[in-house]
């Protein structure tokens, strides 16, 4: 155990790990800290290593790199700020999105973010310089889009239809992925040789990105499917839908490996779940047999 913070002045209060497990950063509408979880943090003053005044930041709308190295906070007027998380410095200062365009995204490796310039161009940054690598020409009318692991591909959606574009060349990488029904969800797997994508009545398709072809769809119990993300060794989808219901199923047929439900978490390698509606009780289950 870490210990634990008690933070009396601040509340939703929004907490992460650093990869070495040496600091712990939170997150509050205060202030950004940085915490070392090596010593006992005194439970009357406790005072963080580094903190930062953040007036009106929200930490739901905090996003955080994969690799948990930067953050991008939201500001009041809307404007964001790219945060290096050991250190506390602000690398970046980008104006709002525009209009209604989908909000940053990272890289699975968490090297690069993506943004929209405007509603048809999306710039991708490099996250430990904020550097600029590319303005991506995207169709009009993309819903939302994702970087593939290394930040060299992008896919976009637009209803029933997914592009997928080169971050060097600014071209189509393959001809556009069509669907019968409206995507809701995609992700690319860790080694970008495969796009997932989601369909509103539940159905997923996977497909080959280099190629552009169809190699599985099989329909799943879950509808309005929002968000899927790939295990790291590429044999599981997590998919989340927006009434809050979560899937972990195995990739390559659909089957259910578990249904967490209540609060949860899940090891870093997937291997792990454990969950809780009962506050006096927590399941812990692996995700190829329950222990």
């Amino acid at each position: 155990s870490l210990g634990s913070l008690q933070l009396p002045d601040e509340q939703d209060i929004r907490a992460v790990v650093a990869p070495d497990q040496t600091s712990i950063y939170t997150f509050s509408p205060q202030r950004f800290a940085i915490w070392d979880a090596r010593v006992d943090i005194d439970p009357v003053s406790p005072q963080p290593t580094i903190a930062i005044e953040t007036p009106g930041n929200d930490p739901d709308e905090v996003i955080i790199s994969p690799n948990r190295l930067t953050a991008i906070m939201s500001e009041l007027n809307g404007e964001r700020d790219v945060l290096e998380l050991n250190t506390g410095r602000i690398l970046a200062m980008l104006p709002a999105s525009p209009g209604n365009t989908p909000d940053f995204r990272y890289s699975g490796d968490g090297r690069r973010f993506a943004r929209f310039l405007n509603e048809t161009t999306i710039r991708v940054q490099t996250s430990n310089t904020a550097r600029p690598v590319a303005d991506i020409t995207v169709p009009e009318g993309a819903r939302f889009y994702e970087l593939d692991h290394t930040g060299s591909r992008l896919a976009t959606v637009d209803h029933e239809k997914v592009d997928l574009l080169s971050v060097s060349s600014n071209d189509p990488a393959i001809a556009p992925l069509q669907h019968e029904l409206d995507v809701t969800a995609i992700a690319f797997d860790r080694a970008a040789i495969r796009l997932v994508t989601a369909t509103m009545d539940g159905t997923i398709h996977t497909w080959d990105i280099h190629t552009g072809r169809r190699n599985s769809s099989y329909l799943v119990p879950l509808r309005s499917i929002d968000s899927i993300r790939f295990s790291p060794d590429g044999k599981l989808l997590h998919l989340h839908n927006t009434r809050g219901d979560d899937l972990i199923i195995d990739a390559k047929t659909g089957e259910t490996i578990a249904e967490p439900g209540g609060s949860w978490v899940m090891s870093d390698d997937w291997s792990t779940i454990i969950s809780g509606s009962d506050p006096s009780r927590l399941q812990i289950s692996r995700t190829d047999a329950s222990v």
